[in-house]
C-alpha cells in the first residue's frame, strides 16, 4: 500500500480522501486534535484504507514523527503557519510534502536543503493559489512557444453562495471564520492598467467597484469587482516581460447584491476597528446599545436612524467624491448614495444591530465581536450550496504575424447541496491528484516549488476534468 499522511480534518480533508481513497493501492493515515471530525470521516471509508488519530499537532508537532517517518507524502492542511516545521521534519524523513498555502519565506528558505534530501515541498495546490496559477501559466506558456507576448492579464476569482442561496444584504455567506476575509477587505490594491499604476486605499478600495459580467451556461452572472492586494509581482512569477505588460490586474468577486455596501458602512460606524474596547465588557450588552454609544447619539430609533443614516450617507458621499477625484483609468459602477445607504440601512436591521434584542458576544474587539455575529447570520444552512467562479483574460500579441488574440480560461464549480463544497472540492482534489502523482513516480522536481510548471499543471488541470472541475478555454482574434 502506497501510504499517504493527512493533517487536518476540516471540510477540504474529505475531497482529498474522496479522490485517494477510489484507489485499492493507497491508505491514508489522518491526524487532527477534533475526535468528532475523525470519527465522521472514518465512517465514510473501508477500515482497511484509512486510520485515524487525535493529535494536537500545534502543540505537540514531535508527535508527527512516528506518522511522517511511515509515509511517501504527508498532506498539510493545518494553518498555514505550522507547515515550515511540517517541512523540516519531511525533509529529516526525505517524504514528500503538499500543501494548499502560498508559499512562504520560511518554506522558501528550505528549498536546498530538500533538493539535497531528494524531497519536494509542492506548494499552493489549491484553488487560489493554485488552479489560478495552473491554468495561467498553462496558457502563457503556449503563448510563448508560439512567439506570442501577454501584454495584458486581468484575473477574477470568487467563493460565493450559489445564486439562489445569495439571501441577504451582502450576498455571501462563510463557510469557515470571516476574520480573514474581513482583514482581506480592510486592505488597499496595487495593479497597473492600461499602462497606468494604479494605488487605490483601503477606505475607497470597495467604493471604486468594477461592473463584471461573465457567462455561464448561456446566461450573464452579473457580479461586481474589487482588486485583491498587489498584482504586480505576477509579472515575476508569472515569468513576463516586464517591458511587454501593460495590464496586470488580479481582483475578486462579489454578487452585485451588497457586500461592498455593507462591508463600507461597518466599517463607517467603527465595527471594523481591531483596538480593544473596554464597552465591550458590559454585562447583557446588546448591538443596539453599543452602536449608540460609537454613534453618540440618544436611544431611541428616530435618534439612531437618523444618526446611523446621516453618518453612512455622508461617508458613502466622501468616498464617492474621494474616488472620482482620484481619476482612475479603469470601469467604475457609478455609485447611488441614496440608495447604498437605504440598502445599508436595511442590512443593519437584519442583522439586528437595531432591535435591542441581539446580544454582543465580547472578542474583545469590534472587529472580533462582529465576526461571531457574521458567522451566525451569514452561515450556509442544509441543502444550501456555493460557487467557485475564476476567469482569466489574456491579451497576447504575435509580432511575427501582427496577430492579437484575446484569450479566456474561465471555471464555474457547484458545490454539492449537504455535500462537498465548491470551495473544498477545489483545494481539496487538487491536493489529492498531486498526491498521486508523486505516489506513481510521474513527477521528478525537487525542492520548493508551485504547480506552475508543465509537469505539475498538465497533468493535475486534465485530472480536474475527469472530476468535473474544468477550465474552459475560448479566444478571438482582436484588432490592434
Amino acid at each position: 500500500m502506497k501510504q499517504v499522511l493527512l493533517l487536518g480534518s476540516g471540510f477540504v480533508a474529505k475531497p482529498a480522501l474522496d479522490y485517494l481513497l477510489k484507489r485499492d493501492d493507497i491508505h491514508v493515515t489522518v491526524v487532527s486534535l477534533f475526535k468528532n471530525e475523525l470519527e465522521s470521516i472514518s465512517k465514510d471509508y473501508d477500515s482497511s484504507k484509512i486510520t485515524t488519530v487525535q493529535l494536537d499537532i500545534m502543540n505537540n508537532v514531535d508527535g508527527l514523527d512516528e506518522y511522517i517517518a511511515k509515509s511517501q507524502v504527508t498532506i498539510s492542511l493545518i494553518p498555514a503557519t505550522m507547515h515550515p516545521l511540517i517541512a523540516k521534519k519531511c525533509i529529516q524523513n526525505k517524504v514528500h510534502l503538499i500543501t494548499a498555502s502560498y508559499t512562504s519565506p520560511e518554506m522558501k528558505a528550505l528549498n536546498e536543503e530538500a533538493k539535497a534530501a531528494g524531497v519536494l515541498l509542492l506548494n499552493e495546490l489549491g484553488l487560489d493559489p493554485g488552479i489560478d496559477h495552473m491554468s495561467s501559466m498553462k496558457i502563457i506558456d503556449h503563448a510563448k512557444a508560439n512567439n506570442g507576448k501577454v501584454v495584458s492579464f486581468v484575473s477574477w476569482c470568487g467563493a460565493l453562495p450559489s445564486m439562489e442561496c445569495a439571501n441577504n444584504p451582502f450576498g455571501y455567506k462563510f463557510s469557515w471564520s470571516p476574520r480573514g476575509v474581513l482583514s482581506s477587505a480592510g486592505l488597499a490594491a496595487t495593479f497597473l492598467w492600461n499602462t497606468h499604476l494604479e494605488d487605490v486605499p483601503a477606505d475607497i478600495k470597495w467604493d471604486v467597484l468594477q461592473p463584471i459580467e461573465i457567462e455561464y451556461n448561456g446566461t450573464k452572472l452579473e457580479f461586481e469587482g474589487v482588486p485583491n492586494r498587489n498584482s504586480l509581482p505576477y509579472i515575476e512569477s508569472y515569468n513576463l516581460n516586464e517591458k511587454d505588460v501593460t495590464t496586470m490586474f488580479r481582483g475578486t468577486l462579489r454578487w452585485k447584491v451588497g457586500f461592498g455596501v455593507m462591508i463600507r458602512a461597518l466599517s463607517t460606524v467603527g465595527l471594523f476597528s481591531t483596538e480593544r474596547d473596554e464597552r465591550l465588557n458590559a454585562s447583557d450588552l446588546t448591538w443596539r446599545s453599543y452602536l449608540v454609544q460609537l454613534l453618540g447619539c440618544n436611544d431611541n430609533d428616530d435618534d439612531l436612524l437618523y444618526c446611523l443614516e446621516s453618518t453612512i450617507k455622508e461617508r458613502f458621499t466622501k468616498q464617492k467624491q474621494e474616488g472620482n477625484s482620484k481619476g482612475f483609468h479603469f470601469p467604475i459602477v457609478d455609485r447611488d448614495v441614496a440608495a447604498d445607504t437605504k440598502h445599508a440601512i436595511e442590512g443593519f436591521k437584519w442583522l439586528g444591530l437595531l432591535n435591542g434584542e441581539e446580544k454582543v458576544t465580547n472578542k474583545g474587539t469590534p472587529i472580533d465581536s462582529l465576526c461571531v455575529l457574521l458567522e451566525k447570520k451569514l452561515s450556509y444552512v442544509a441543502g444550501e450550496r456555493d460557487i467557485v467562479v475564476l476567469q482569466h483574460e489574456f491579451v497576447i500579441e504575435y509580432p511575427e504575424t501582427g496577430r492579437v488574440e484575446k484569450e479566456f480560461s474561465s471555471l464555474v464549480c457547484f458545490g454539492i447541496p449537504n455535500g462537498s463544497s465548491a470551495t473544498s472540492l477545489t483545494v481539496g482534489v487538487p491536493v489529492g491528484i498531486a498526491a498521486e502523482l508523486i505516489l506513481d513516480d510521474k513527477t521528478t522536481s525537487r525542492g520548493v516549488m508551485g504547480p506552475v510548471t508543465p509537469e505539475f499543471y498538465l497533468p493535475i488541470l486534465e485530472k480536474l476534468k475527469s472530476e468535473k472541475i474544468e477550465m474552459i478555454e475560448t479566444k478571438h482574434e482582436i484588432k490592434k
